[in-house]
C-alpha cells in the first residue's frame, strides 16, 4: 500500500525510466528486450572522427530513439545499464601488448620461482604440484592439525607423495617464513625545524607484488581500458569501473597499474603508542566492488604519517609551511621508487603465475578538502583542481581546466637557483614534493570526487512559509536540484546522458540560490566543496563513476588491515 501511494504523488521525472521497462514483481527487467554484446573491434578507429567521444544533440531527431534504448537498459537491481557494445584496447591497438603475460624468455629472471629460490619450478617453495595441493587442502578442506601429522606420519606416506614437510607444524612453517606476504613496516626518522619526528612505511612496491599477486584476486584483475556504450550507434558511453573513464585509455600503452593512494589525517590511529594517520594503497586493476569491502583486502596500509603539530613553531605562515614540508618529505619517501618503476616497468606476477611487465602510475589522491590542499600547495579556500580566483569560486562560470602543473613544477625546480630565486617562485616554499618527480602525473588532475565529505544533506523544505511574501518555489526548486545533484552524482554506473542530468541539476542550483541570500541564509557562495562538485562531470568520464574513490571506504578500514 505503501508502495502505491508513493507513486501517486512522486512527480515525473524527464529521462527517468518507464515504468513498463521495470518488472514490479521481481525489479528486473525482461532480459530477452536486451540486445546481445557487440564486439566494435572492427569499427572504425576511435581517435578520429568516429562515435565514442560523440555527445548527443538535444534536437536531434533521433534523440528519443536514445532515450528509448536507455530506459530499455534499466536494471532492476538498480546496477545501471547494460553495455552494448565494448571496445577493448587491445582490439584497437594489437601491438600494445597491453596486459600480456611475458613469455618464459622475457621473464626467466624473476619468475615466481626464482623469486622465492625454486629455480623453474612454479610450485616454490613447494615441490611440486601435488606437494602444494596437498598443503591447499590441508589447510582448507583437511583434517585439524593432529591429524594431518599423524596420517603423515604413517609409514611410506611422505616419501610416496614427495612432500616438503613431515607434519603440521613444519607446514605452517613453511607458510609463515616463506610464501609471499605483506611486507613489514620500517621504521624512519625526519628533522624538521629542530624536531625529529619518526614515521612508519612500507615498500610500495613490495605492496604492489602482494596485492597483484594475491590469488584471491586471480581472474579479478584488470588488465586493459574498455569504452562501453550503451546503444550499438556508440553514442551513449557508459562510465564504470576505473578502466570505463578516459584516463586510462589515453595513458594506456603497455600494462597499467593505476595506484590510488588516500590518506587522511583526521582519522587517527594508535601505533606503537602513538597517535599517527595511515596513508592507504590500492590499485584500478582490481574491481571496484572488491576495494569497497575491507573484508577483501583490496587496500593496503602503506604507512603511518607523523601527527606532530610542531607547537614550537609560533609564526603562522612558518608553521603552515613546515606542516606542509613535513607531509610532503615523508610521502616523498615513501613514494619514489614509484620514479623508476613508472619510467622502466617492474614484473609483477599474478596469482595465477603470470608474469606482466608493469608500471605503475599515480592514477588518483582521495582524501578530504585539507588532505586535497595539502597535496596540491594551493592556499584553503581555493580549488585544489583549478585557479579559480577565490572571490568567484561559487560562480558556475568558475570551473576552469586543470592547473598547468608543468608551470608549477617549473617553479619547484627554481630551488636548484637557490633559496632566493625559491621564494620568488613559490609562495608555499615546500621543497620536497613528492609527485613532482613522478611520471605522466598531473596531480591536479588526480584529485577525484568524494562523495562522503563533499555532497551534504539539506533539511526538508516542503510547505515552508517564508517570511516577506516569498514563494517557497524557488526554494523548493533550488533544494530539488542540489538533491538530483547528489542522488546522480552517486550513481556506481554512469553513461552520457546520467552524467548530463546530473550537470543540469547544478547548474538548476546556480540558477535558483539566491533565494538563500534573499533569506538572509546565505551571503556568498564561495565554498570549496561546492565549486568542486562543478568538476564531477570531468572527473567521472576520466576516472569512471565516483564510488571508485569515495572515501568512506577507507575510513572504514580501521581494524581489518594487518599491521605487520
Amino acid at each position: 500500500m505503501v508502495a502505491e501511494l508513493e507513486k501517486s504523488w512522486e512527480p515525473p521525472r524527464e529521462g527517468a525510466p518507464h515504468q513498463e521497462a521495470v518488472d514490479t514483481d521481481d525489479n528486473n527487467v525482461d532480459l530477452n528486450d536486451v540486445p546481445p554484446l557487440v564486439d566494435a573491434s572492427d569499427d572504425e578507429d576511435d581517435e578520429g572522427e568516429g562515435a565514442p567521444y560523440q555527445e548527443i544533440d538535444d534536437e536531434d531527431e533521433s534523440h528519443a530513439q536514445h532515450k528509448h534504448n536507455i530506459d530499455r537498459f534499466i536494471i532492476g537491481d538498480g546496477y545501471g545499464v547494460k553495455p552494448a557494445v565494448r571496445i577493448r584496447y587491445n582490439d584497437k591497438h594489437p601491438s600494445a601488448r597491453a596486459g600480456q603475460p611475458l613469455t618464459h624468455q622475457e621473464s626467466s629472471d624473476d619468475v615466481y620461482g626464482a623469486t622465492l629460490g625454486g629455480g623453474d619450478n612454479p610450485w616454490a617453495p613447494f615441490n611440486s604440484k601435488k606437494d602444494w595441493e596437498i598443503a591447499r587442502w590441508a589447510k582448507l578442506r583437511g583434517a585439524g592439525s593432529t591429524a594431518f601429522s599423524e596420517l603423515l606420519a604413517v609409514d611410506g606416506v611422505r616419501d610416496t607423495l614427495n612432500l616438503s614437510y613431515k607434519n603440521s607444524e613444519e607446514l605452517n612453517r613453511i607458510i609463515d617464513t616463506k610464501l609471499p606476504g605483506w611486507p613489514q613496516f620500517t621504521r624512519r626518522e625526519v628533522m624538521q625545524s629542530g624536531e625529529v619526528v619518526e614515521f612508519y612505511m612500507r615498500d610500495i612496491v613490495e605492496c604492489l607484488r602482494a596485492l597483484w599477486g594475491d590469488p584471491d584476486f586471480d581472474g579479478d584483475l584488470i588488465l586493459e581500458p574498455e569504452q562501453l556504450y550503451a546503444d550499438e550507434d556508440m553514442t551513449i558511453r557508459i562510465y564504470h569501473e576505473m578502466n570505463t573513464g578516459k584516463w586510462w585509455w589515453d595513458t594506456q600503452n603497455i600494462t597499467i597499474v593505476p595506484i590510488i593512494i588516500s590518506s587522511d589525517k583526521t582519522q587517527l590511529t594508535q601505533f606503537r603508542g602513538k597517535q599517527a594517520y595511515p596513508v592507504y594503497l590500492t590499485i584500478g586493476n582490481i574491481p571496484k566492488h572488491i576495494r569497497q569491502k575491507p573484508s577483501q583486502q583490496g587496500q593496503v596500509l602503506l604507512a603511518y604519517l607523523p601527527t606532530s603539530k610542531l607547537g614550537h613553531i609560533t609564526n603562522k605562515a612558518s608553521h603552515r609551511r613546515c606542516i606542509s614540508n613535513l607531509f610532503h618529505h615523508c610521502m616523498q619517501t615513501i613514494i619514489k621508487p614509484l620514479e623508476r618503476a613508472g619510467r622502466d616497468g617492474i614484473i609483477l606476477i599474478s596469482g595465477d603465475g603470470a608474469a606482466r611487465r608493469c608500471f605503475p602510475i599515480l592514477a588518483a589522491y582521495v582524501g578530504d578538502y585539507p588532505e586535497q590542499v595539502l597535496v596540491t600547495l594551493v592556499k584553503t579556500g581555493t580549488c585544489p583542481i583549478c585557479p579559480a580566483p577565490r572571490d568567484e569560486i561559487g560562480d558556475w562560470e568558475s570551473i576552469l581546466e586543470p592547473r598547468d602543473a608543468q608551470k608549477i613544477t617549473e617553479a619547484l625546480n627554481a630551488v636548484d637557483k637557490g633559496a632566493t630565486e625559491f621564494m620568488k617562485a613559490c609562495a608555499n616554499a615546500v621543497q620536497c614534493v613528492f609527485w613532482k618527480n613522478l611520471p605522466y602525473v598531473n596531480i591536479y588532475r588526480s584529485i577525484t570526487p568524494d562523495i562522503l565529505h563533499q555532497l551534504f544533506l539539506l533539511a526538508l523544505v516542503a510547505d515552508v512559509r517564508l517570511p516577506d511574501g516569498h514563494s517557497n518555489a524557488r526554494l523548493v526548486r533550488t533544494v530539488r536540484a542540489v538533491l538530483d545533484f547528489i542522488y546522480l552524482a552517486r550513481y556506481p554506473i554512469h553513461t552520457s546522458e546520467t552524467l548530463a542530468q546530473m550537470n543540469d541539476a547544478l547548474h538548476a542550483f546556480h540558477i535558483n540560490r539566491d533565494i538563500l541570500i534573499s533569506l538572509g541564509i546565505r551571503t556568498h557562495f564561495n565554498i570549496p566543496k561546492l565549486h568542486n562538485s562543478g568538476h564531477y562531470y570531468e572527473l567521472i568520464q576520466l576516472y569512471g563513476a565516483a564510488d571508485n574513490f569515495n572515501t568512506e571506504f577507507t575510513e572504514r578500514l580501521e581494524g581489518y588491515l594487518p599491521l605487520i
